[in-house]
């Protein structure tokens, strides 16, 4: 809106901030944008920001219990010792990576968690759930193999740092 101003000789527009509208491009930048959408409110926009931040962090602290996570890790030596004299039968290992790949399924295996689910140490604790009962939670172990490495990586995350010792 233009208002003439009522002095000779100068003429004074005020320009009402309603009338102002971003060009028509479709490609404009954003960052213009959210300027022009933001202008006179910035305070609130901080202070809103603020707000929305903490109550999303007091959410996340409460809501989502923390892990823990114990890592153990088993070498695989690449030959086995003779245990009198060199055999064929002794010495180094031929497809070594697939050796120690096969004893990596070989820990994730139901046989090997139900013999560590028979350790004193594991029956003392008195843990169930409704899936796995008494044992150890297969879901909650990880088992890996590095390529071209000797390691084989064992972890167990529980939200009870004892019980994710005790599992490894």
């Amino acid at each position: 809106m233009v208002t003439p101003n009522p002095s000779p000789g100068a003429q004074v527009t005020r320009v009402e901030r309603s009338n102002i509208a971003p060009p028509p491009e479709s490609h404009s930048n954003p960052l213009v944008r959210l300027h022009l959408l933001l202008y006179g409110r910035y305070k609130w926009a901080i202070a809103l920001g603020i707000l929305l931040g903490t109550c999303a962090a007091v959410a996340v602290w409460v809501l989502m219990p923390p892990k823990y996570e114990v890592v153990g890790y088993l070498r695989v030596k690449p030959y086995i010792p003779p245990v009198l004299s060199q055999t064929d039968q002794n010495g180094v290992l031929p497809m070594f990576e697939t050796f120690v790949s096969l004893q990596a399924s070989i820990l994730q295996s139901q046989r090997v968690l139900d013999k560590a689910s028979a350790n004193p140490e594991w029956k003392a604790l008195r843990r169930t759930s409704a899936r796995w009962g008494t044992k150890i939670p297969a879901d909650c172990l990880t088992v890996e193999h590095p390529k071209n490495s000797e390691l084989v990586t064992v972890a167990f995350t529980d939200p009870d740092p004892l019980v994710a010792a005790i599992a490894v």
